[in-house]
């Protein structure tokens, strides 16, 4: 539609135009943004411009650690509110005991950004989206998943396996 359209002009793509994303904040993230200066919260539509040295090492190594993009209180919110989140949508409600090994070694949640709220605001953050488009050199980024895995007290080891390559971000080529 035209909101996508208008997205990639501004160099960067949410993906939900269509998606009948709820566009609802829940009064439990209201409370937490509550806690917060408006220019902390502010902080999720600013672009973001990596350092040349910051860029060259995601080229090179396909991976980087950056400090400080957020705000320290902006992450402490959105740890609480992606934590309510992740625990409010578990799909495991059989005790630890009952468990099969896979399933008592993390709480996995997808799709956290359908569910609107702060999981969504962070998600599609023009901060968060245009660091991953100024590393990967493009004109936009897209997302082709989120997720959030919580280890459970007592929730056992997670066993050996062999996880796909963090490919969470691909350039945006039109």
């Amino acid at each position: 539609g035209s909101g996508r359209k208008a997205a990639r002009a501004k160099g960067f793509s949410s993906g939900m135009a269509g998606y009948g994303v709820a566009e609802e904040t829940p009064a439990q993230d209201m409370e937490l943004l509550a806690r917060l200066p408006e220019p902390i919260v502010a902080a999720l539509d600013e672009e973001c411009t990596p350092t040349p040295e910051q860029v060259a090492q995601f080229a090179k190594d396909g991976h980087i650690i950056m400090r400080s993009i957020l705000p320290p209180p902006l992450l402490e919110v959105m740890r609480e509110a992606i934590a309510e989140h992740t625990y409010r949508r578990n799909p495991r409600t059989t005790p630890l005991a009952e468990r099969n090994t896979y399933d008592r070694a993390f709480i996995q949640v997808g799709g956290m950004w359908a569910h609107g709220g702060l999981a969504r605001a962070f998600t599609f953050s023009k901060r968060l989206a245009s660091c991953a488009a100024r590393l990967m050199g493009s004109p936009g980024a897209l997302l082709h998943h989120d997720q959030a895995l919580f280890k459970e007290a007592e929730g056992g080891f997670t066993p050996w396996h062999c996880a796909p390559p963090p490919g969470l971000c691909s350039p945006l080529r039109s």
